[in-house]
């Protein structure tokens, strides 16, 4: 039983470790700003006592952020799209959400754990120009639909959902969510983007990524 915990320790700091180092000096290090006094690189996202939960269908673990200040969304459904026949939501749900909580262009950053800085908005004066690419706002239309079903008996240009890993779709109806394609704690998983910003699950060459749901 001894070397079985011991072992087990080992295992969770190594993983500990890998998501530490995936973080740190990326994107979502935010250990460095002035709102996160103690330097801390997980609690902007998450708190191991008292989190949020972030509302109907989140499945963000032990959310620590604010929800999305977004007024309304516009969502990529088959009245921009006739191609689109599956079900989109009418809001993103909430595993996007909580992407979208920095996202959207009007929520704060440095929003969380109850506190309400407000000074950091990606794509603000506030931060370096480079985070703008950051920024999808509330109307969704102009990028890949999320909140969407994937039934490949609607729509017959899609995989069988079945098939899939739970990192690909989620939920009881199998939807496509941000997390789909991007692993927010940029552990790599093939993504060969500079500097990993691009969070993918996999590496895109020749539209593998894409080739995971599209029979195309």
């Amino acid at each position: 039983m001894k070397k079985f915990i011991t072992l087990a320790t080992v295992l969770l700091l190594l993983s500990t470790n890998a998501a530490f180092a995936a973080i740190g000096g990326g994107p979502h290090d935010f250990s460095g700003w002035s709102s996160n006094t103690n330097s801390e690189l997980c609690v902007p996202c998450h708190t191991p006592h008292n989190a949020d939960p972030y509302g109907t269908g989140n499945t963000a673990p032990l959310w620590n952020h604010d929800d999305s200040a977004a007024a309304s969304w516009t969502m990529y459904d088959n009245s921009f799209s006739t191609s689109i026949d599956n079900t989109v939501a009418a809001t993103p749900n909430g595993r996007s959400m909580a992407c979208l909580s920095c996202h959207d262009g009007v929520s704060a950053v440095d929003n969380y754990g109850g506190a309400s800085g407000g000074s950091l908005i990606l794509g603000s004066a506030a931060l370096p120009a480079s985070n703008a690419n950051a920024v999808f706002g509330s109307d969704l239309t102009g990028d890949h639909p999320i909140s969407i079903e994937m039934d490949n008996t609607v729509d017959t240009a899609l995989n069988d959902p079945t098939t899939l890993s739970l990192a690909t779709v989620y939920g009881a109806n199998n939807t496509v969510e941000c997390a789909s394609c991007h692993t927010v704690h940029g552990d790599g998983n093939g993504d060969t983007s500079a500097a990993g910003v691009g969070f993918l699950r996999e590496d895109n060459t020749g539209s593998v990524l894409c080739l995971d749901c599209h029979n195309k």
